[in-house]
């Protein structure tokens, strides 16, 4: 499912790598991590946890035909979207065309939110989908 597409990629994506010998973002990842444990890991989960709620519940105040899964079946930093009648296939670059940015998996929308984003994401992203799907 993930390996349909292997075409070369004709823009700068091509030199986007995952090596671990690349020094600048071994020094990056060390800092975030540090940054993260110094927050710790609940308050974290915790924060990511409401973030994806805030959005869940606002969809459903506004009648946005989308399914959810449960809480307790799902990773607090990720909201994935299901559709009744399937996702409009543009719909990913229609939220991005708004400012939020998704993405599809296996005909759902994922939605996750970092530590950065706040209450006032999670609203745009209520907004927009439901300017999108209704």
């Amino acid at each position: 499912m993930y390996f349909s597409d292997l075409a070369y990629v004709e823009n700068a994506r091509r030199f986007d790598m995952g090596e671990r010998d690349f020094f600048v973002s071994l020094d990056m990842a060390a800092t975030s991590m540090e940054l993260i444990l110094s927050w710790g890991l609940d308050a974290v989960r915790e924060r990511l946890s409401m973030l994806t709620t805030e959005i869940e519940t606002g969809l459903h105040a506004a009648n946005v035909p989308v399914e959810t899964l449960r809480h307790d079946l799902r990773a607090p930093n990720i909201l994935s979207l299901g559709f009744p009648d399937g996702m409009p296939h543009d719909l990913p670059d229609r939220l991005a065309a708004a400012g939020v940015y998704a993405a599809a998996r296996l005909g759902r929308l994922r939605l996750s939110p970092h530590v950065y984003n706040d209450e006032e994401d999670c609203a745009r992203c209520v907004d927009a989908l439901n300017d999108i799907l209704n």
